[in-house]
């Protein structure tokens, strides 16, 4: 049996109407959408919300707390319905009560979620502690991704022996800070197996360790996150057709289904009608989810790269009123293939290789131009200039 996709149907809440302050939020307005297809670098982005609040220095409010996770809420959800003491085997359950019961870690209004650092630690504390995680993972696949040897970017496990991984040392930011006690251990204490050093810096900002024990500290922090929060599913259990791979359109719903006024699928069933089982992985929350993306993300590190979304940035716009406001950026990414064929020759080239390697028809090879360099429209539309109003 061979997995490897994430159910395409998956699907989770967020929320379009969102209040923040420094340190307490409020979200409203759920909407129901399709991760996979919405939230591709949902773990990317969920790192630069730990690196705005925890790790750069704090330029203006919107780094703080409550603004960094009500915008999170907004574009993506809660990470997950249960927040959980280390303290506690008993859990925090996330509830649209109109009423707090001891359980609840919300105060909730009638179809308004409301938290802050007082009332609610927990969930600052979950959100920040996960984000931490994500964020020390990303780095340390960058630091994978972009480390150089035999004369390439990017330590490719396909093409590296375990004789030349002895000479391979990568430096990746010091774990204890981020990750203790949650990163996962062998025997107590890690084993750096493969590493010059017994027992590494505690202090530091970063450690140097082997290629080979780094491939195993992140393989071990993602398959223990991922136990328990991951089912087996079946796509096409319930309509013809519906497989993993099929066509599907921006926001994931499949291309050709008809729905009624009410947004639900029509019967479209036939005599020609085919099926075919495939298994898919279904997180069971959107901590689950990027966490799979991670580990997609970990056995892609020499074919992928993420180059910023236009609208990464805060930005200053003059609108034609002339006013000027500042626009928050929206922090997110784009997945680019590290090869891909030359503009002029269609040789198969990797985007560090076109200013070494020689085209046969234009001296140095070079890649087509991108189409896409805005991670949404509605990111593009909120840097557009506003018309003058009549």
């Amino acid at each position: 049996m061979k997995i490897e996709r994430i159910n395409p149907d998956f699907e989770w809440t967020r929320y379009r109407n969102i209040t923040a302050v420094e340190d307490a939020a409020s979200v409203s307005f759920p909407q129901r959408y399709k991760a996979p297809y919405a939230s591709s670098t949902a773990h990317r982005r969920l790192s630069k919300a730990y690196a705005d609040n925890a790790v750069s220095p704090l330029a203006h409010a919107h780094k703080e707390a409550g603004f960094v996770i009500a915008h999170w809420l907004g574009d993506y959800g809660f990470l997950t319905t249960e927040f959980r003491n280390e303290s506690s085997a008993t859990p925090y359950v996330l509830s649209a009560s109109s009423e707090k019961s001891a359980g609840d870690i919300l105060t909730t209004g009638k179809g308004v979620f409301e938290f802050d650092q007082v009332r609610n630690p927990l969930l600052f504390e979950h959100f920040f502690s996960t984000a931490g995680e994500v964020w020390w993972t990303v780095q340390v696949l960058d630091a994978l991704r972009n480390t150089e040897h035999d004369g390439k970017i990017g330590l490719n496990p396909k093409e590296i022996t375990r004789l030349a991984s002895k000479s391979i040392n990568v430096t990746i930011p010091n774990p204890e800070r981020v990750l203790n006690p949650r990163f996962p251990t062998s025997g107590g204490a890690r084993e750096f197996n493969n590493s010059d050093f017994l027992e590494p810096d505690r202090s530091a900002d970063t450690w140097t360790i082997n290629y080979l024990d780094v491939l195993s500290f992140v393989s071990d922090l993602i398959r223990t996150r991922l136990e328990g929060r991951v089912d087996l599913a079946f796509e096409n259990s319930q309509y013809p057709n519906n497989f993993a791979d099929s066509p599907r359109d921006r926001e994931g719903s499949l291309q050709g289904t008809k729905r009624d006024s009410a947004g639900n699928f029509l019967e479209t069933r036939s005599d020609t009608d085919t099926h075919k089982v495939q298994g898919v992985l279904q997180p069971k929350d959107l901590t689950a989810f990027i966490w799979l993306l991670l580990a997609e993300d970990f056995e892609e590190i020499p074919n992928f790269e993420y180059d910023n979304c236009n609208g990464y940035d805060d930005r200053e716009i003059e609108d034609a009123d002339g006013r000027t406001r500042t626009v928050l950026g929206c922090g997110n990414v784009l997945k680019r293939p590290r090869v891909r064929a030359c503009l002029h020759c269609n040789a198969m080239v990797s985007v560090h290789d076109l200013d070494s390697e020689e085209c046969p028809k234009n001296g140095l090879h070079s890649h087509r131009k991108h189409q896409r360099s805005w991670c949404s429209l509605s990111c593009r539309s909120r840097f557009q200039k506003r018309p003058l109003r009549v």
